[in-house]
């Protein structure tokens, strides 16, 4: 690839880096803490890309038929899928701030335990 400018590189490195930061926050998340329902694991996934947020609406949906991020089980038990609009406070690198919304997989080891955040991204 060839630059005319040093802006030019400058803006496509900058870039790439926004991509390659969005990409590692749709593959996996930090197990982080654990909550008693899915439901309240899924609120905290908009903190994957900002702590400056507020969940404004979560909506339960069925699993893809599409491969599931390779740790998680095809059991709506153990993994589950929501859509979580927020609403982002501050501008960041990548987002201005309003509406967003974030797909969460959240995932437990056996149906006695708690649910924990298990990766979130633009897609499912």
């Amino acid at each position: 690839m060839r630059f005319d400018s040093r802006h030019e590189l400058i803006v496509w490195a900058a870039a790439l880096a926004a991509v390659a930061a969005v990409a590692l926050t749709t593959t996996t998340a930090a197990a982080g803490t654990p909550y008693r329902t899915a439901r309240n694991a899924a609120a905290t996934a908009p903190r994957c890309f900002s702590n400056a947020t507020r969940t404004l609406k979560i909506q339960r949906r069925p699993l893809p038929s599409l491969p599931l991020p390779d740790h998680l089980k095809r059991d709506p038990a153990l993994t589950r899928l929501y859509l979580v609009t927020y609403l982002l406070l501050k501008a960041d690198a990548v987002d201005k701030p309003g509406r967003h919304d974030v797909f969460a997989y959240v995932a437990r080891p056996n149906e006695h335990a708690l649910w924990h955040l298990a990766a979130c991204g633009t897609g499912p």
